[in-house]
């Protein structure tokens, strides 16, 4: 259940669950991303969650008991607000299309024609991998793309 869609009540500093039932406010922290990006996450909970019909679909946890608990980054709400406004003016609607252009049909083809559906490895080697798969791969268009005009 996307925690981002709850509504959020800045003056008392509480979400609201869809259920309406509201998670407030108990702590923050520091978080590090693994590129090192530093960001401050503020917890929410809500103690009792018994008796709602969404529990099951909310919480992961089996325990009953155990308190429901999300966190959100002001910062993250904030820049994908921002992402979301400028999607929705006239030059990212065309960058939207650009992309769908650009880069999956890249995708599609290596999903469905070239048969790569998933890795294999994991960690580095999947970079590694990928870099090799791709530049294999970028000569592989054009001469396709020759076949076919000349069809």
């Amino acid at each position: 259940m996307g925690v981002a869609n709850w509504a959020h009540d800045e003056e008392s500093d509480e979400h609201a669950c869809p259920e309406g039932r509201t998670l407030a406010f108990c702590g923050e922290s520091r978080r590090v991303s693994d590129l090192g990006y530093e960001s401050a996450v503020r917890t929410y909970e809500r103690e009792d969650c018994s008796g709602c019909s969404r529990r099951a679909r909310c919480s992961k946890s089996a325990d009953p008991d155990f308190p429901k608990r999300i966190q959100a980054s002001p910062a993250l709400n904030a820049f994908k607000s921002r992402a979301g406004e400028m999607l929705r003016t006239e030059a990212g609607s065309a960058l939207r299309k650009r992309r769908s252009v650009d880069v999956e049909t890249v995708f599609g083809d290596v999903k469905r024609n070239l048969g790569f559906t998933r890795f294999t490895i994991r960690g580095v080697s999947v970079n590694i991998f990928f870099t090799i798969f791709t530049n294999v791969f970028s000569p592989i268009a054009p001469t396709r793309m020759r076949r076919i005009r000349q069809r």
